[in-house]
């Protein structure tokens, strides 16, 4: 029970970690063209992979949205 409550606050605490893992699992699933269904992409065993591609995805972006804002600035 105790250990529960522990691992309920770590994830709550860390948004950058859940986003990172969703993003991840979507884009797994997308480029899966949903062969699979999600919840063979979203599971424990996955947790990794997940949060690999989706933090990769989010870095992609955000180099993309400050490139684009350089763009417009210096026109």
């Amino acid at each position: 029970m105790k250990k529960e409550k522990e691992e309920e606050k770590i994830v709550s605490m860390n948004g950058e970690l859940a986003t990172s893992e969703w993003f991840g699992a979507i884009i797994r699933y997308l480029f899966g063209f949903g062969k699979k269904g999600f919840s063979h992409y979203y599971n424990e065993k996955n947790l990794r992979k997940n949060t690999v591609v989706g933090y990769v995805f989010k870095l992609i972006m955000l180099v993309f949205f400050i490139v684009v804002a350089f763009y417009f600035i210096k026109e």
